[in-house]
């Protein structure tokens, strides 16, 4: 029966790309021990070289930064640690990962971190398709920064303000609200001596 064949042939083909995928090797078994803390571009880097091809290592490397934060009661990379993880999780994990962040957020009154926060979450919803979620935390990011005077926190949500509600509108009413974002622009483009943030719209 050469049909029962391949399809057994390509289930243990399947098993063992799995089970494969799954083993941590010696070099990162031994990374894992001494694991030093990222930049946050350098944590953003790292996570989407590993989670898809070597999702385990991520996991067992998220998990690890998080241990070591934690012990040495640092709370900066324990909500660094938080996002890290929360990129590897289903729906539920991921949330529960975004409430961590928040609580700490609030703990510390670090209101950057809170702002952030909610651009990560507005991100996942985005990404799940809850566009009016997704609004609702870019919303919330965008009062947070402007009151906080975080311009990059206050560019990203919004730009995202606008992608999702430029979904909804007519051409001209696109126009309209892609003017709201000129200002965040312009002011990025003096904090950096640069004209790349207007040049993008």
């Amino acid at each position: 029966m050469p049909a029962r064949n391949s399809i057994s042939l390509i289930f243990l083909v399947l098993v063992n790309f799995c089970f494969s995928q799954s083993i941590l090797d010696s070099t990162q078994i031994e990374s894992l021990k001494n694991i030093d803390f990222l930049p946050f571009d350098e944590l953003i880097e790292h996570n989407i070289k590993y989670r898809d091809d070597q999702h385990s290592y991520a996991l067992a490397f998220g998990n690890s930064y998080l241990k070591k934060a934690k012990n040495e009661g640092d709370t900066l990379n324990i909500m660094s640690a938080y996002w890290y993880l929360s990129k590897l999780n289903e729906y539920k994990g991921a949330l529960n990962y975004y409430d961590s962040i928040f609580e700490i957020s609030q703990k510390l009154n670090d209101k950057n971190y809170l702002s952030s926060g909610y651009i990560w979450r507005g991100n996942y919803y985005y990404q799940q398709g809850q566009q009016l979620l997704s609004l609702n935390d870019f919303i919330k990011a965008d009062r947070l920064a402007k009151k906080n005077g975080n311009l990059e926190d206050q560019y990203e949500a919004v730009l995202s303000i606008y992608a999702i509600k430029a979904n909804w509108v007519s051409s001209s009413e696109k126009l309209q609200l892609l003017k709201t974002t000129y200002p965040i622009c312009r002011q990025m483009d003096s904090l950096y001596n640069t004209q790349k943030y207007q040049l993008t719209l």
